[in-house]
């Protein structure tokens, strides 16, 4: 009973620790079409801040000079854009864009498809696995 009260545990505290690290990490934005001015926004590196417009343009501020600069438009219709961070986005045919030196290039569709598996029973687990 104290190992499977331990096993619920770990799976919990991972869970946790799971979240924190996508909480984290995960630092893209989703794009409002519905609105207009900004549409987007995102911490860029650094101690910078990143907003895209309504019209594509992209634009940064630096919170430590207190200064805004314009950097390359997106290349892309902004009815296009799926997901916006101040360094990358994704378009709705899930083609990923990246900016570097203030160009955008396009790197392509990650190889996604269907997750091969094959079915099991309860049964099964609990053979191979024990109770």
């Amino acid at each position: 009973m104290a190992k499977k009260f331990m096993y619920i545990c770990i799976g919990i505290m991972a869970l946790a620790v799971t979240f924190h690290i996508g909480a984290e990490y995960g630092k893209a934005s989703i794009v409002d079409h519905t609105m207009s001015g900004v549409v987007a926004a995102a911490k860029g590196g650094g101690s910078s801040y990143g907003l895209l417009l309504d019209s594509g343009e992209v634009w940064y501020y630096n919170i430590l000079t207190d200064t805004w600069t314009q950097d390359a438009s997106v290349p892309v219709t902004l009815s296009e854009i799926k997901f916006w961070h101040s360094a990358w986005f994704v378009t709705y045919s899930d083609e990923i864009w990246q900016r570097s030196d203030g160009v955008y290039s396009r790197i392509g569709a990650p190889p996604t498809g269907p997750t091969p598996t094959q079915p099991t029973t309860w049964g099964k687990i609990k053979a191979e696995w024990g109770e």
